[in-house]
């Protein structure tokens, strides 16, 4: 399916995160709104099909001219203007759309890309109870959740990413380390520790060997009969 069919089925809360996010992804807002899909009706009421603003115009059809390009056809679908949307290549798009599945699929998103609300909005069942407030990256306060989704680490650790900040943190130490990496999203695995992986084969090996190791370790204190609890 390309990208034009996507976004003409995407259903109206779909289309408010979409358009949201983009302001996101280029500073004009720092989070998403609450409720998107109020802010975004509220917002096109006072706009037309081309983004002017009106009063009292039927925003339910609107006409394509012949000679629109798909990218301008793809914003128009959405309903979203160019100044949020021209920086954005149709890959880009298609990448958005991988956030709004509402039947919660699972998601691969390159670390770079992954934000705070983005993964609020993935783990939508998760990050409804707040333990405390500090400042965040972006130089306000912000909520840490205590009911926070955990990613993972090499030495097979896990961090709890509370809010911003810890991701933040993750997401620095991981792209020193691997490059910006692909993460998998998965709200609706079974355990816990199987809701986000990295996709990188060097990743996954030094892992893999820092296991080994560890197991190979608790196996010799195990035979000379040293306590390992």
């Amino acid at each position: 399916m390309d990208i034009k069919q996507r976004i003409q089925e995407l259903s109206l809360d779909q289309k408010a995160k979409l358009y949201f996010m983009g302001l996101v992804r280029q500073g004009k807002i720092d989070t998403l709104p609450e409720d998107p899909k109020a802010a975004y009706v509220s917002m096109m009421m006072d706009k037309d099909d081309y983004g002017r603003s009106v009063s009292g115009k039927d925003k339910s059809t609107f006409i394509e001219p012949e000679d629109m390009t798909m990218a301008a056809r793809a914003r128009k679908m959405a309903g979203m203007d160019e100044a949020v949307t021209d920086d954005l290549s149709l890959q880009e798009l298609a990448s958005e759309l991988g956030y709004l599945n509402e039947d919660k699929q699972e998601t691969i998103i390159p670390l770079d890309k992954l934000t705070f609300d983005m993964l609020k909005q993935v783990f939508s069942d998760d990050y409804k109870n707040v333990q405390f407030t500090r400042t965040q990256p972006d130089g306000k306060e912000g909520n840490y959740y205590r009911d926070s989704i955990t990613f993972p680490n090499i030495d097979d650790s896990r961090t709890s990413i509370g809010d911003m900040s810890a991701l933040e943190d993750w997401k620095e130490k991981t792209k020193s380390r691997y490059g910006n990496v692909d993460i998998l999203l998965k709200p609706e695995a079974d355990m816990w520790f199987d809701k986000v992986e990295v996709i990188d084969d060097k990743f996954q090996d030094t892992k893999n060997k820092l296991a080994q190791g560890k197991a190979a370790a608790m196996k010799r204190d195990q035979e000379l009969g040293r306590s390992i609890d």
